[in-house]
């Protein structure tokens, strides 16, 4: 019997059931109930009764949603000027009603990027959700992929709170972030006051940044 791609199908040997990904040379490859991928010989699989094949719909459906994102053409890289002018628009927002916090924080800021670099897309940007969830984010290179993620979460206001992913705190900054549990458990925070934060205190995040980086480098390990 001859599988195509999408068909429903029943492990004979187990029992289970499946949709087909791919069929070669009599060799069925399988996406299972459990989210596995099993290869198994024609002979060992057979069709899925319509009841099963109904069952198995929200399967196939994640399956192709999967397939259409892997195969989407990649986006273009977000345009600098257009992170930058975010950035202030954001800014100006904090400065009508807290002036002189906005003037501390673009001070911290400034300090941030200077550890980092300033490159707007690479470093750093205004976190995608901006309606729910306003303020920029330091991004850092995580070596098994290649791909730049989010490391230092910035919430400004009358004061700042920055969000860190435990595995992105070297050990020597933990007491920068006494707040445990945030982020839904997986990372640690801050609460600034700007009048009661000296440079050394900015200092030492910026250090902690550089650090951050110098692990995350190429070659690094």
């Amino acid at each position: 019997m001859e599988f195509r791609p999408h068909d429903a199908v029943k492990n004979l040997l187990n029992g289970g059931y499946g949709i087909v990904l791919k069929s070669e040379e009599g060799m069925i490859t399988v996406l299972t109930t459990r989210g596995q991928r099993l290869t198994l010989m024609a002979r060992y699989i057979a069709p899925a009764s319509p009841e099963e094949a109904e069952k198995l719909k929200p399967l196939l459906d994640w399956h192709l949603a999967q397939e259409a994102k892997k195969n989407a053409p990649a986006k273009p890289p977000p345009d600098p000027a257009v992170i930058r002018e975010k950035f202030e628009k954001f800014v100006k927002h904090i400065a009508a009603r807290y002036p002189k916090s906005a003037e501390a924080f673009r001070a911290f800021w400034a300090a941030m990027l200077e550890a980092v670099g300033d490159l707007p897309g690479e470093t750093w940007e205004m976190r995608q959700d901006t309606a729910k969830d306003p303020g920029p984010v330091i991004k850092v290179l995580n070596p098994r992929t290649g791909k730049r993620v989010y490391c230092l979460h910035l919430y400004p206001g009358w004061a700042l709170r920055l969000e860190i992913k435990k595995e992105h705190i070297p050990a020597v900054s933990e007491a920068l972030f006494p707040i445990e549990n945030a982020m839904f458990g997986e990372g640690r925070a801050a609460e600034i006051v700007y009048d009661k934060t000296g440079p050394e205190k900015v200092a030492a995040y910026a250090d902690m940044l550089k650090a951050v980086y110098a692990a995350a480098a190429p070659g690094s390990d």
